[in-house]
C-alpha cells in the first residue's frame, strides 16, 4: 500500500490493507493526508492551470528541464494539488546567458552537480504576493518615512498591516528559498519592473510578469537566482588553491581582481573557471627573471592582471595525463541496470558517448573508471597531440604533450592526488603569442584536475606571460 502512495505526485489515496505489485515509479514521493475528508483539493476544476502548465505555457522549457532533473523534491511543488507555493522560473534565455557566463553549454550547466542546490534558489518556502511584498517606502500621507520613525509610528498596527514605510522602519519581508538563503522585493526605478534583491549574485533578477495558478503563482524572471558553492563543506578554487599551498598564486589573483574593473572574477561562486596554478617557487623564478625587487614589487606591476589572466580558463577544462592507452572501459551489466533511462532505451547499448549526455561525467567513479577517454580524463600519447583552448582574457592557449614523465614529479602539495599511470607523460600547456613567436612561454601541469566546488585547479611549474 505505501508502494502506491509513494508513486503518487499529488491527490490523495485511499489506504487498504492488501497486497499490491509495486509500481516502477516507487519513491518518486507525494504527501500523506491525515484529514482527507475535511480537505478540498486545490486544481480541481477544469481548465485549471498547474504552476508545471504556466511554465509550458510560457515556453520555460529549459526551467521545466532543471526541475525535473532536481528531482521530486522539487518537481512535485509544481504539479501538487495538496497546497499552492510560489516559484521564480527564469527564462530560456537566462539559462543561456548563465551558462555562456560560466563558459558552458546549457546542456553542460543542466549536467552539474550543483544543478539541485541552483534550482531550489528558486522555489520559495511560503506562498508570496509578489506585488505586496516589497522593501520600499510608501508613504501613509504627507509626511515623510523618516518623520514617521522618528514619532515611533513603525511599530504601529497600520504600518505592519498596510506595509508603510518598510524600508526605513527595517521591516522588509524576507522571502527565504528552499536553499535556506533569503531574498527580498524592491522596484527598479529605471525600468519600473520589481527586482529580486537576493544579496548572493553578481546581479539581481528582474520580475519580467507573474502568473497564476491553481496551486500558485509564478514570477518570470530574467536572471538565475544561484552559488555554485552551497554547505559547509564546499570550498571554492581559491580556498583550494590556498589550502594546496599555492599562497603567492591566491595572493597574485586577489591582487589582480583589485587592480582592474575588468576583474578575474575567480573569488566568487557564480561562474565555473579552471585554473592553472603555478608554484611558489615558479612565482620566485619568474620575479627574479623579470628584475623585480621583491614579489611585492611585482604585485605592484600594471602588468600583473595580463600575467594572471593567462592562468584562468572559462568552464571546467580537464587537463589529465598523456597516457599510451587511453580509451573508455566496457560498462559490466550490473552497472548498466543501476543507471536510470527513459523506458525507450536498450540498456545494454548504453555506452560512454551516451553516459556523457545523461551527465553521469560529473560521477567521478565513471569519469576515472569506465568513461576515461570520453570524459576528458586522459588523452591519447602521441607527438602530433596538441588541444587550443582560450584563457579568459582570450590569450590563446595550447595543451600539448610534455616530455616530462608524471611519475618523476615530486609531490608536496596538500591535495587528494589520484594515483598516476605509470606510463602517463604530462600536459604542457603554452602561452601562445602570434605577434611574437619567441615570446612563447611553456609550463607544465604537475597535479592536474583538483575539484572544486566552482571549477578545477591544476599545479603549473612555471608562469606563463
Amino acid at each position: 500500500a505505501f508502494g502506491e502512495l509513494a508513486s503518487h505526485t499529488g491527490g490523495w489515496v485511499y489506504l487498504q490493507w492488501r497486497e499490491i505489485q509495486c509500481p516502477d515509479a516507487v519513491g518518486l514521493g507525494g504527501e500523506i493526508l491525515h484529514d482527507p475528508w475535511s480537505w478540498t483539493p486545490h486544481c480541481n476544476r477544469e481548465g485549471d492551470n498547474t504552476l508545471a502548465d504556466l511554465a509550458q505555457r510560457e515556453g520555460l522549457t529549459t526551467f521545466l528541464e532543471a526541475v525535473w532533473r532536481a528531482g521530486p523534491a522539487v518537481w512535485d511543488t509544481l504539479t501538487t494539488r495538496a497546497h499552492t507555493s510560489s516559484i521564480i522560473a527564469p527564462t530560456n534565455e537566462a539559462w543561456e546567458q548563465a551558462a555562456a557566463e560560466m563558459g558552458l553549454t546549457v546542456e553542460e550547466l543542466l549536467d552539474e552537480p550543483s544543478l539541485g542546490e541552483i534550482v531550489k534558489y528558486h522555489f520559495l518556502g511560503d506562498n508570496v504576493d509578489f506585488e505586496n511584498s516589497l522593501c520600499d517606502d510608501r508613504q501613509p500621507g504627507g509626511n515623510t518615512c523618516e518623520q514617521e520613525k522618528a514619532w515611533e509610528k513603525c511599530a504601529s498596527p497600520d504600518f505592519q498591516r498596510d506595509g508603510y514605510c518598510r524600508q526605513t522602519c527595517g521591516a522588509c519581508p524576507s522571502l527565504e528559498t528552499l536553499s535556506g538563503n533569503t531574498m527580498t522585493l524592491s522596484t527598479d526605478n529605471a525600468t519600473g519592473l520589481t527586482v529580486i534583491d537576493r544579496g548572493m549574485g553578481p546581479q539581481n533578477a528582474h520580475i519580467l510578469r507573474v502568473e497564476e495558478g491553481c496551486n500558485g503563482n509564478m514570477a518570470v524572471v530574467d536572471r538565475l537566482l544561484f552559488s555554485l558553492c552551497k554547505g559547509p563543506d564546499a570550498k571554492g578554487v581559491l580556498q583550494v588553491a590556498q589550502e594546496a599551498g599555492l599562497l603567492r598564486f591566491t595572493e597574485a589573483v586577489w591582487k589582480a581582481n583589485l587592480l582592474t574593473d575588468d576583474s578575474l572574477k575567480v573569488g566568487d561562486e557564480y561562474g565555473l573557471y579552471t585554473l592553472l596554478a603555478p608554484t611558489d617557487g615558479a612565482f620566485d623564478k619568474v620575479v627574479k627573471d623579470l628584475k623585480f625587487e621583491n614579489f611585492t614589487e611585482f604585485l605592484d606591476s600594471p602588468n600583473l592582471a595580463a600575467i594572471m589572466s593567462n592562468h584562468v580558463i572559462k568552464g571546467k577544462q580537464h587537463m589529465g595525463y598523456f597516457e599510451k592507452e587511453c580509451h573508455d572501459l566496457a560498462m559490466p551489466s550490473e552497472i548498466i541496470d543501476l543507471i536510470p533511462t527513459s523506458s525507450s532505451w536498450d540498456n545494454s547499448t548504453i555506452g560512454c558517448a551516451e553516459l556523457e549526455t545523461l551527465g553521469f561525467c560529473s560521477n567521478s567513479w565513471i569519469a576515472t573508471g569506465y568513461c576515461r577517454e570520453t570524459c576528458g580524463r586522459c588523452k591519447s600519447r602521441g607527438s602530433k597531440q596538441k588541444e587550443a583552448l582560450l584563457s579568459i582574457a582570450d590569450a590563446p592557449l595550447s595543451l600539448l604533450q610534455s616530455k616530462v614523465n608524471a611519475e618523476d614529479q615530486l609531490r608536496v602539495y596538500n591535495v587528494d592526488d589520484s594515483q598516476v599511470p605509470e606510463d602517463a607523460l604530462k600536459v604542457s600547456v603554452i602561452r601562445e603569442h602570434p605577434e611574437d613567436k619567441k615570446k612563447r612561454s611553456q609550463s607544465v601541469v604537475i597535479v592536474p584536475d583538483i575539484e572544486a566546488c566552482n571549477g578545477l585547479i591544476n599545479i603549473v611549474d612555471s608562469v606563463l606571460r
